[in-house]
């Protein structure tokens, strides 16, 4: 009769302290990455199509990590503690994202970019990562079709919007970046209403503003999220071509003083907003000419909350600066 020591139990990675499987889990999980909604890349070009492509509000979506498709299918509680691993380092002050060795040329984002011409702007993005979740969107802007430039509508959220939301909702920290066209630009149109014994000049529509409302059909799926920041970029040639008011950001002044979504339940502790003129074109060059920070605090009474503090801070574009970026061959 032989006898045989019984077996020590197999040590389980949920019988582990939860510090240490944090641990491992910052070693699994994957690296930043770049979601797109437009849905594969193409050799070519959308003007080349006949095929109408689906736009949507958002256009890319920065993660700066990713859990890996296996782990979140072991079971429910590491499935959890996954999506609060990553949503720590974008909710963390100090963010750590876990980085992508390969290049940004390389990766899957980019080439879509690249397929709209739009893959320099993409990189331009990156460059003002903080950390935090950031999200693309496109106001107003045109994109090229198979019958020339047009002004797309962007209603909807993308499908990959919705299938990240699962890790969104966990977030408190987003980041906005607004590419925004000329017609956001400029502002409500005013036309002339003739009336009994004078003309009068009235808005084209009293609807609230179409980034407003693009940013509040976000927030509707982040509940946790109480600290905002909204850049919007310009082109710095733009910035000088286009036929806008001296103060760029006079048609726009409207959304600059108010909120910046239209529903008055939501909270939030922090909103920051920055108009940039910027070159996306190696070496990325940037430069804030206007900058709004507001600071609330929570009443305990419904609405919006209390304002605390608000700071506001202006620059110029400078003709030197323009010329250094985009130039001698820029028009001023």
């Amino acid at each position: 009769m032989t006898y045989t020591s019984p077996t020590a139990p197999r040590p389980l990675l949920l019988d582990l302290p939860r510090e240490i499987r944090d641990e491992i889990l910052h070693y699994i999980v994957l690296p930043q990455h770049v979601f797109t909604s437009t849905p594969k890349p193409n050799p070519y070009s959308l003007h080349r199509s006949n095929k109408t492509e689906g736009t949507f509000i958002d256009t890319r979506i920065y993660l700066p990590a990713r859990s890996p498709t296996n782990v979140l299918g072991v079971c429910k509680q590491l499935h959890e503690e996954c999506l609060e691993f990553i949503a720590c380092i974008a909710n963390s002050h100090r963010p750590a994202p876990i980085s992508d060795p390969r290049p940004v040329e390389e990766s899957r984002s980019n080439q879509l970019a690249a397929r709209a011409n739009t893959d320099i702007e993409e990189i331009s993005e990156r460059k003002k990562d903080d950390g935090s979740v950031r999200i693309t969107m496109e106001i107003l802007r045109p994109i090229r079709g198979a019958m020339g430039f047009y002004v797309p509508t962007r209603d909807e959220l993308s499908p990959r919007f919705m299938a990240l939301l699962l890790l969104l909702r966990q977030i408190k920290r987003v980041k906005f970046i607004i590419w925004g066209g000329w017609d956001w630009w400029r502002g409500p149109k005013e036309t002339l209403t003739p009336k009994a014994e004078f003309s009068a000049t009235q808005p084209e529509s009293t609807k609230p503003d179409q980034l407003s409302v693009a940013v509040d059909r976000v927030l509707r799926h982040l509940p946790l999220v109480e600290d905002v920041s909204i850049d919007v970029l310009m082109h710095v040639s733009d910035y000088w071509n286009w036929d806008l008011p001296e103060v760029r950001w006079e048609g726009i002044q409207g959304w600059l003083d108010g909120r910046i979504y239209p529903n008055d339940e939501r909270k939030l502790k922090r909103v920051y907003r920055r108009l940039i003129a910027c070159n996306p074109a190696a070496p990325a060059r940037f430069l804030t000419f206007y900058r709004k920070l507001e600071v609330w605090e929570d009443n305990g009474r419904s609405g919006t909350g209390r304002l605390v503090h608000i700071s506001e801070g202006t620059a110029e574009v400078s003709v030197l600066f323009a010329r250094s970026v985009v130039g001698h061959a820029l028009t001023i």
